[in-house]
């Protein structure tokens, strides 16, 4: 479910929505300076809802659940080889740019 925004519930609770986190820092330059972020997500309560709705909303983009785009590219590759997702969202084997 969605607030008015379009925005997660479960969002509230996260630790990124606190007012003292620069929201910057979830959309780093460069995977190498996604530390400061993937800090905040490992205390957040809410961190496994939020990697889950990245996977299936195909967030390419920013930190997510604590997790950079090429880790969960590499989540949703395992999974497919493993069986437990369709064919849904994007590849680190893939032709497309991350």
């Amino acid at each position: 479910m969605s607030d008015a925004a379009g925005f997660p519930r479960w969002g509230r609770q996260a630790a990124c929505a606190d007012d003292e986190v620069d929201a910057a820092i979830f959309f780093p330059e460069s995977e190498s300076e996604s530390e400061q972020a993937v800090r905040v997500c490992r205390g957040c309560r809410v961190r496994l809802t939020c990697l889950e709705f990245a996977l299936d909303t195909d967030q390419r983009y920013g930190i997510w659940g604590g997790a950079t785009p090429l880790e969960r590219a590499r989540l949703l590759d395992v999974g497919r080889e493993l069986g437990l997702f369709d064919d849904v969202g994007w590849s680190t084997s893939g032709s497309d740019d991350q």
